[in-house]
């Protein structure tokens, strides 16, 4: 069966969608030239610059705004329009650029908040790292793409050893900056296809998309020992218990293997603590 490539059909979507666009455009001034309503078309045109700057960008959007004022420009030509000062003109076409540049200014700052909104929405305030909702959301099309090819996954659950003794004898604002910093060795450690969540307090979640068991357990390793060593420059009296499990066959439910993770990391709490405990795991 021929696959076709995702990013050519966003590709092809939008090239259709900028056609449409444009020769909705030449429509609008198709029937204002023929029509002679006498009517201004400006709000028409806002349409299509409209879609042009919320589904493309802001360039297309200007693109389709100066189009819009010379083709306008171009029928009062054609129409030999007689206006009593040459000043007219200029303000008419001034007017209505400045009307179609505010509407596509107030759109990007619009995209942009709902973009911070939709952000803060999935990030841990914290850290900065996914919290549980974007983790999941993120972690989709890894899983989809894992079961189309059949490649395993990976799943750690990482838990910080004497966390709390930390925020006892140190204080919260220390807790919350070692937090910080343990989001922030964790994605030096890791792979930018693999994501990392945080789960409750001092509990991180990391998916490695990697092809095998073996170079998961490298990969877990290698964010183990970054921790540690970063933990004792910043002398802090904490160690890392981790849980990790690979599996083929991925469950309809993604918080199975994640809930299976967690039971692997309490293995690793109850003997002994500080070290890593990674088993393949088969659901069926």
């Amino acid at each position: 069966m021929v696959q076709i490539n995702a990013g050519l059909i966003a590709t092809l979507n939008k090239k259709l969608l900028l056609a449409i666009i444009f020769a909705s455009i030449i429509l609008i001034t198709a029937l204002d030239y023929f029509l002679v309503t006498g009517l201004n078309f400006s709000i028409f045109y806002t349409f299509p610059i409209i879609m042009c700057t919320w589904y493309a960008s802001s360039q297309w959007g200007y693109i389709a705004a100066l189009l819009s004022v010379a083709l306008w420009f171009a029928i009062e030509l054609i129409r030999q329009t007689v206006y009593p000062s040459v000043l007219i003109p200029i303000w008419e076409i001034t007017s209505r650029l400045g009307y179609f540049i505010i509407i596509i200014r107030l759109l990007v700052a619009l995209q942009k908040r709902l973009r911070m909104l939709e952000k803060l929405s999935i990030t841990d305030h914290l850290t900065g790292a996914l919290n549980s909702r974007g983790f999941f959301t993120a972690v989709e099309t890894h899983i989809a793409r894992a079961r189309r090819l059949g490649n395993p996954v990976s799943i750690a659950y990482i838990d910080v050893d004497n966390f709390k003794k930390i925020n006892d004898t140190m204080g919260h604002d220390a807790g919350d900056e070692l937090l910080r910093e343990i989001v922030r060795t964790i994605k030096k450690n890791i792979r930018k296809y693999d994501i990392l969540g945080r789960f409750g307090g001092d509990e991180f979640v990391v998916f490695f998309s990697i092809e095998n068991a073996k170079s998961a357990l490298t990969a877990v390793r290698k964010v183990f020992n970054a921790l540690k060593n970063q933990t004792k420059e910043l002398h802090m009296g904490v160690s890392f218990s981790i849980g990790m499990v690979t599996t083929k066959e991925i469950p309809g439910d993604i918080e199975t293997l994640i809930k299976k993770a967690d039971e692997f990391m309490y293995t690793v709490k109850h003997s002994g603590k500080n070290r890593i405990f990674h088993k393949e795991f088969r659901i069926w």
